[in-house]
C-alpha cells in the first residue's frame, strides 16, 4: 500500500481532516492532499511527523530500501 493510500483510510477512519492533520505535521492542507492523490510524495521526516500526526510510528523496511543496517 502506498503512503498516501494509507493516510487518507487512516484520516478517515480516524474522522480527521486533512487541515486537522496538517496542522499536527506542520504541512499544508494542500500538500496533504497531493500526497493522498499520490502526485507528491513526502520526505521520511515529513511522512514520519504525517504518522504521528495520526498516533502512529512510522515502520520503514530497510531491506527492501536496499541501505544497509550495519553489520551481518
Amino acid at each position: 500500500m502506498e503512503f498516501g493510500d494509507w493516510l487518507r483510510r487512516t484520516r478517515r477512519r480516524m474522522k480527521k481532516s486533512q487541515i486537522q492533520i496538517a496542522r499536527s505535521a506542520g504541512v499544508t492542507d494542500q500538500f496533504i492532499c497531493m500526497v493522498e492523490a499520490g502526485t507528491r510524495s513526502p520526505s521520511l521526516d515529513t511522512a514520519s511527523k504525517i504518522a504521528r500526526a495520526l498516533g502512529h510510528r512510522l515502520k520503514w523496511d530497510v531491506q527492501s530500501s536496499g541501505v544497509s543496517r550495519g553489520r551481518h
